[in-house]
């Protein structure tokens, strides 16, 4: 029934241009800020106060390979909750927890959270502060938790794999989208086109 729903309102939506649409499915343009400002490699980062830090503490991330290490409780995720929230402006496990990030994400001895600061070097313009972007950073980053459902894809049923498959790649909201729609929208398609119509009254 909400299938059926969604389809009739998109008709309605195309309908006044229908006999005008195209076949040819749009590019989608991403803003472009030059090949010179490409992001080469990760810096430093400072944290805190930000979920398991109360207070701000510099890492110095220039090497080719940074390992972290610790015993429970010391801040592994935390260190890696700030990363994904520099790179992509959210937790992944905070919104699917919808938690609200005020609470996920502040420190619980002093209430608060700042957005963590990482610096990166871009092309030749030396280092500058990273901006969130989704859009632009998103493969860079998956969690464990992601690569250990996947490793076990095999054992899930079908629908369950789309979804792990949707949510790896962060678009679980255009699957919900697209998953919504009926099989077919031909019933609500008019078959006699407006500029058909028009041309046989003349």
């Amino acid at each position: 029934m909400a299938a059926g729903k969604r389809s009739k309102f998109i008709l309605g939506i195309a309908y006044p241009d229908f006999d005008s649409l195209s076949d040819q499915i749009p590019q989608t343009v991403y803003e472009v800020t030059g090949a010179d400002h490409k992001l080469r490699r990760i810096d430093s980062l400072t944290v805190g106060p930000f979920r398991g830090f109360q207070r701000a503490q510099d890492f110095d991330l220039i090497n080719q390979a940074v390992l972290l290490y610790g015993p429970n409780g010391t801040g592994k995720s935390s260190f890696c909750e700030a990363l994904e929230y520099a790179l992509l402006g959210e937790v992944n496990d905070c919104s699917a927890k919808r938690i609200q990030p005020a609470d996920y994400l502040k420190n619980a001895r002093t209430g608060t959270f700042q957005i963590p600061k990482l610096r990166a070097q871009y092309g030749d313009n030396g280092l500058e502060e990273v901006i969130a972007n989704h859009n632009s950073y998103r493969f860079c980053f998956v969690e464990k938790n992601r690569i250990d459902d996947f490793s076990r894809i095999a054992s899930f049923t079908p629908n369950q794999q789309e979804r792990l498959i949707a949510s790896l790649f962060g678009i679980e909201g255009f699957n919900s989208f697209v998953g919504n729609f009926n099989e077919s929208i031909d019933n609500y398609v008019p078959i006699v086109s407006l500029a058909a119509a028009e041309l046989h009254r003349l």
